[in-house]
């Protein structure tokens, strides 16, 4: 393979920069831009010099011997100073020595093509990265520390274990096969289509904690929807007058509520014969409606009346949240209320909002109760067609038709090797690893 180089650090003034160099040269290119021999995990003080021996730079010269680096291959680290001209200068030479300029996500395509880390650990380390609320960082530490692969890992060696029982089966096809090992392989299926459902559900809530929820704010005028904006976005960002109907407009920002980045949406409130300036709102808060995962539908609780949530959010069938609020104008007991979907709070002194944050939380991820991790929709989708294709190979077996079962099962095994890598077409690679930044 070529030898690879990238500036690893991020572009702009800075007390570091660090050139990241890998592969069969790397050894020979810090040895003659340092003058130094390179040591395996050591650092070296030195300066670095073109090949006209002036001084570039000076700093450490750090070396990983094969296979025991990030690449699984030789690489040679030169960590001197930041800005924007002395790291160009430097690659410029790494590269006349005989490197050539890095792809984005190459780095982390050898770590993976050398088995020093699985798909999901790769995109884990993007995700880690990328993350910009403490629970998606210490979700993306917890995959990039192998424990979604872990679960993936066993899930798939029942699955290899069942492709074999049933194989075995195939090369006896005149022969009965007892009613304990029938038991027995169903028993299998159905522990594996319970594992694969738990595979999908924890997928699904890490490409929660990675995508950002929104959350829309609606409800009738003067019902406090700006003031629980700004409450939770900790500034003002809404308009608060005792007049109702002073949005018109929607209102966005990304705020981070119980550790997690939801991109919250306040609007106009909902009323019957609105203005014509209102109604124009009315409509946009309607359609904000139809790509949220979750409403909050305020109530002025000091009105003694419950307002009318209308078809429109009911027959969205998006998950709501009822907020009673204003309680500091009539106090209640909320500890009352039975119904997991109903908060009772006061936007104007924050008595409450604890337990509504709590609720969006739990919304939002479906469980927050399960192990963090950083995933994607792919991940999910894989194990769904595989739970499905699982399901084909359970009622070709229940059928008799070995055969047919086997195949299935085959797909099955294939399906969710690509969650990890284990099966990869070379399309998934390109779109996963051209989204990492160059130098990682």
């Amino acid at each position: 393979m070529d030898t690879i180089a990238a500036i690893a650090t991020a572009p702009g003034v800075g007390a570091i920069s660090i050139i990241r160099i890998s592969g069969d040269q790397a050894w020979d290119i810090g040895k003659k831009i340092s003058g130094k021999s390179p040591i395996h995990r050591t650092a070296l003080f030195c300066e670095f010099k073109n090949h006209n021996n002036e001084a570039l730079d000076e700093g450490l010269l750090l070396g990983f011997r094969s296979p025991q680096s990030f690449t699984g291959e030789d690489v040679i680290e030169l960590q001197g100073h930041g800005g924007s001209m002395v790291p160009r200068l430097l690659l410029d030479e790494v590269i006349r020595l005989g490197a050539r300029l890095a792809e984005p996500g190459e780095f982390s395509l050898r770590a993976f093509l050398n088995n020093k880390i699985d798909l999901t650990q790769a995109e884990a380390i993007s995700d880690l990265i990328e993350s910009d609320s403490i629970m998606s960082a210490k979700a993306s530490i917890n995959s990039l520390r192998g424990q979604f692969s872990e679960v993936i890992n066993i899930t798939a060696d029942r699955l290899m274990e069942l492709r074999t029982y049933i194989e075995a089966f195939l090369d006896f096809p005149d022969e009965e096969i007892p009613e304990k090992d029938k038991s027995s392989i169903q028993k299998k299926f159905l522990l594996l289509k319970k594992e694969l459902k738990h595979i999908s559900k924890i997928a699904w809530q890490g490409e929660a904690i990675r995508k950002h929820k929104k959350v829309v704010i609606l409800g009738e005028p003067n019902a406090g929807k700006s003031s629980l904006m700004n409450l939770l976005g900790l500034n003002d960002i809404s308009i608060v007058t005792s007049s109702a109907g002073t949005t018109r407009d929607l209102i966005e920002k990304e705020v981070i509520v119980e550790d997690i980045k939801i991109h919250l949406v306040d609007t106009a409130g909902i009323r019957d014969e609105p203005e014509s300036i209102e109604k124009i709102g009315i409509d946009k808060a309607f359609k904000a409606i139809h790509d949220a995962s979750l409403i909050l539908w305020v109530h002025d609780f000091s009105q003694q009346r419950a307002s009318e949530i209308p078809a429109e959010i009911v027959n969205s069938k998006t998950t709501t949240i009822e907020v009673m609020n204003k309680i500091d104008l009539l106090p209640t007991d909320s500890s009352l209320s039975n119904d997991k979907n109903l908060v009772y709070i006061s936007a104007k002194n924050g008595e409450g909002v604890d337990a509504l944050k709590k609720l969006i939380l739990q919304k939002c991820l479906a469980s927050s109760s399960e192990t963090l991790i950083a995933s994607r929709a792919r991940h999910a989708e894989r194990a769904e067609a595989c739970e499905e294709l699982l399901t084909q190979s359970e009622e070709s077996f229940l059928n008799g038709s070995l055969e047919l079962s086997a195949e299935f099962l085959k797909k099955a095994h294939d399906t969710f090797g690509e969650i990890t890598g284990k099966i990869t077409p070379d399309d998934l690679l390109g779109s996963i690893f051209s989204s990492f930044c160059i130098g990682k």
